[in-house]
């Protein structure tokens, strides 16, 4: 979605499709439950679905889009745009969506039953925002696919805004001739006070009524989800985006200990250990 804006309004001045600017946030904020909805459509896509490629990778990207957001009821921005603007757009963008989407055939059809997916992502809300969807982790949940929210327990990293904040410009900052963009992915820090200032787990947890459990009412059902929470306010991770040959014993060990005892109370599936 950076992508897109970065070509339809650096390159052909045409104004940003998602986003409010180039470091700012969504124009549309259900866009956040449309990127749950891509997080659907892997978790069905994977294992045995039989694939072939796209004509164009781009095109089936914006497609995927397109359908996330009305899955989310978000408002679709890439099929309303015109069709010339978009075939440009897609000639642009063709390299880098073809590899994202031979990454994603890659890893999906790698899946095989037994074992432990991990869906990672943040939610939250800006200063001064009332706790209303689709921000914040309770939309999220609810946007998660039944088949997921079945099964599904949650391990919560707890850290304190300000110190999310540094950590996120620190990490922002690749070693050099560092390529991986994903562990090292900074936000905009008007998108971090606007979308990540605070956020509803601990409410949500509250609520449950137990201490280890939350409740999320989707698809016509109320979905117990198991909860638990590593306490990540004094810094535990940090070390562990560097090479692991290079991870001090005595660091690795600490967050081991922290993430075994965190784990522990969670329903352990067949199969899987801590």
């Amino acid at each position: 979605m950076r992508a897109v804006d970065e070509v339809a309004d650096g390159l052909l001045h045409y104004g940003c499709v998602f986003f409010e600017a180039h470091d700012r946030p969504f124009l549309d904020p259900y866009e956040w439950l449309a990127l749950v909805e891509l997080l659907n459509q892997d978790f069905l896509a994977r294992g045995g679905e039989e694939w072939s490629e796209p004509r164009s990778a781009a095109m089936a990207m914006f497609q995927r889009i397109d359908e996330a957001e009305r899955c989310a009821q978000a408002r679709r921005k890439l099929s309303r745009l015109p069709r010339d603007v978009l075939e440009t757009m897609a000639a642009h963008l063709e390299d880098r969506a073809r590899k994202m989407f031979a990454v994603r055939r890659q890893t999906l059809q790698s899946w095989h039953d037994g074992q432990t997916l991990i869906i990672e992502f943040s939610r939250g809300f800006g200063l001064g925002m009332p706790d209303d969807p689709p921000r914040g982790y309770e939309a999220a949940l609810r946007q998660l696919h039944p088949s997921i929210l079945a099964e599904a327990s949650i391990l919560y990293v707890s850290v304190d805004p300000a110190e999310s904040r540094r950590k996120n410009a620190e990490r922002a900052v690749p070693p050099p001739g560092c390529t991986d963009t994903g562990i090292y992915h900074g936000v905009p820090t008007s998108v971090m006070l606007g979308e990540y200032a605070r956020d509803d787990m601990s409410r949500l947890i509250e609520e449950g009524g137990h201490g280890d459990l939350i409740v999320i009412p989707a698809h016509g059902m109320h979905h117990h989800l198991p909860v638990a929470v590593l306490d990540n306010r004094r810094d535990l991770t940090t070390f562990v985006r560097g090479d692991p040959k290079d991870w001090p014993a005595d660091k690795a060990l600490v967050l081991h200990t922290a993430l075994r005892e965190a784990l522990r109370p969670l329903p352990r599936r067949q199969g899987c250990s801590f």
